[in-house]
């Protein structure tokens, strides 16, 4: 695990209150979760384009002999364990604080999964990831092969032909935004890696479907595709790669728009596996920027509350309509919280644009054997000043403009003050 804070005089690309250094602003962190068999030194390099954006980083990588261990990922768990806590105790330390994650393959992006599962009573932290990058991940599935592919590559490193192009690929391969056209003999598997393939697959085979091993992933990947923070992602991947096919990730983007997510994606068609950057450093970066964009659309983040006291505020407003009333406010760090597993529940308020969250809301519950909820449509308010729908970021914008006219009020009476003075 290797450390890198953000930059003293930096100015987070998330904007001012956001992120960033500023009168009102904190810092931002990107969790770099690298690829199995990577080294901190092959994550340097996304390390510095994070830094020359403003943003500081934290590297973790899984060396292959930690996951073929005997104790079966056990000390990988501890070491996410530890990251999670690290984390937190960033971000406790200034409550601006924000950040980002950017997982690759399967191993960082099954890593952020165990990292939002240790997060998940800390919805204060959840609600401070500003967005996701996923490079060359997912497969959603429990599949040996994929998991195969994964520990051939690791292992055999540059010999392993996962690492080049797919033979199906019709634009060859990229090497820094060159093409270069391979034949189909230079990308085959050898002889040596099919027997490592096949023997890898019967291990995995076996493995995956421990009744111990099994129940700890498919409590990660619940937690992935169905309890992510409600912020932006973004997928990177090729339709090249050979370790994780493109149809799958394109299969998990189209399960997380369905749930109302704000997800984008995009195929480099022709680099291999984790190897997108490289092939296409420009293309890579300028992506990274407008996704940056995208993040940092919450805008005077510094007048949001912390999550206890917005509860609490909830509460109070509620209960002041009927002061005997017994009202349960629950932190939603997902895009159900309790609604799909709490049997006691009854209805659901929605609007007509959160209707297709309602209507999800019920299929999940359908699927664990619960009733459905009753659905309430209700509309929405209009803002005065434009007509448009009422939301938390105008009430916040109309805070920063009085702080704003304060400000400006004081620093005219203390020139007042000066003048006469003088």
């Amino acid at each position: 695990m290797a450390w890198e804070p953000p930059p003293p005089d930096a100015t987070s690309p998330l904007g001012a209150g956001a992120a960033g250094r500023g009168a009102r602003g904190g810092a931002t962190l990107v969790v770099l979760l690298g690829w199995l068999g990577a080294r901190q030194k092959h994550l340097r390099r996304y390390a510095d384009l994070y830094r020359e954006r403003g943003v500081g980083s934290v590297r973790f990588v899984v060396p292959v002999r930690e996951l073929l261990g005997f104790d079966l990922g056990r000390r990988v768990e501890r070491r996410v364990a530890d990251l999670a806590a690290e984390i937190a105790a960033w971000c406790d330390a200034d409550h601006q604080r924000t950040l980002l994650f950017h997982t690759f393959s399967n191993t960082g992006w099954l890593a952020y999964g165990a990292i939002l599962e240790n997060l998940q009573s800390r919805a204060d932290i959840i609600e401070r990831i500003r967005g996701c990058i996923v490079d060359s991940a997912p497969v959603l599935e429990i599949r040996p092969e994929v998991w195969a592919a994964g520990f051939s590559a690791a292992m055999l490193k540059k010999s392993s032909s996962m690492t080049g192009p797919s033979a199906e690929s019709p634009d060859g391969y990229t090497s820094n935004g060159t093409l270069n056209n391979l034949s189909f003999d230079v990308t085959r598997p050898t002889w040596g890696e099919n027997i490592v393939l096949s023997t890898l697959q019967k291990f995995f085979d076996i493995i995956l479907h421990l009744p111990d091993v099994n129940k700890r992933l498919e409590k990660v990947h619940l937690v992935l595709s169905e309890k992510q923070p409600s912020c932006p992602q973004f997928y990177l991947y090729s339709s090249a790669d050979r370790v994780i096919p493109a149809e799958c990730v394109e299969r998990f983007i189209d399960m997380q728009k369905s749930l109302g997510q704000s997800v984008f994606g995009h195929n480099f068609v022709s680099s291999p596996h984790v190897d997108h950057y490289r092939s296409f450093p420009h293309v890579y970066a300028a992506k990274i920027d407008e996704f940056l964009k995208i993040c940092s659309v919450a805008r005077y983040a510094y007048l949001i509350q912390p999550i206890e006291k917005r509860m609490e505020n909830v509460k109070e407003y509620i209960k002041s309509f009927k002061p005997d009333l017994e009202v349960h406010v629950e932190p939603i760090v997902d895009p159900f919280g309790p609604s799909i597993v709490d049997g006691a529940l009854e209805a659901i308020i929605v609007s007509k644009e959160t209707l297709p969250g309602g209507l999800a809301v019920n299929r999940k519950r359908a699927e664990r054997g619960l009733t459905q909820l009753e659905i309430e449509v209700v509309e929405l308010l209009p803002e005065k000043s434009t007509g448009n729908k009422i939301s938390s970021t105008a009430f916040r914008r109309m805070e920063a403009e009085k702080e704003l006219h304060r400000q400006q009020q004081e620093t005219q009476q203390q020139t007042v003050e000066l003048e006469y003075r003088i």
